[in-house]
């Protein structure tokens, strides 16, 4: 009886374990979805915004004509955001 469980019950705990993993894995699109925040300058205030942007040199990240900036100092935006590979 022992011999049975363990020829047919293993490889089947194997085969639903997979599964289950596969179903828990985050997808590519998941992953790089995370938004963060960061900040747009206004004409007198920076405004925090939730972004896709990574500090990465590449394009400069921009929301609506604005870039995106990664903190704020009083009412100056600093360190400009790049989008994401």
């Amino acid at each position: 009886m022992r011999t049975k469980i363990l020829k047919i019950g293993m490889p089947l705990m194997v085969f639903m374990l997979a599964i289950v993993f596969a179903f828990a894995t985050p997808t590519k699109e998941e992953k790089n979805s995370v938004q963060i925040a960061g900040y747009i300058q206004q004409p007198n205030d920076c405004v925090q915004v939730l972004h896709n942007c990574s500090i990465s040199p590449g394009p400069v990240c921009q929301i609506a004509g604005n870039t995106v900036f990664r903190t704020k100092a009083g009412t100056l935006c600093l360190n400009q955001m790049f989008w994401q590979p």
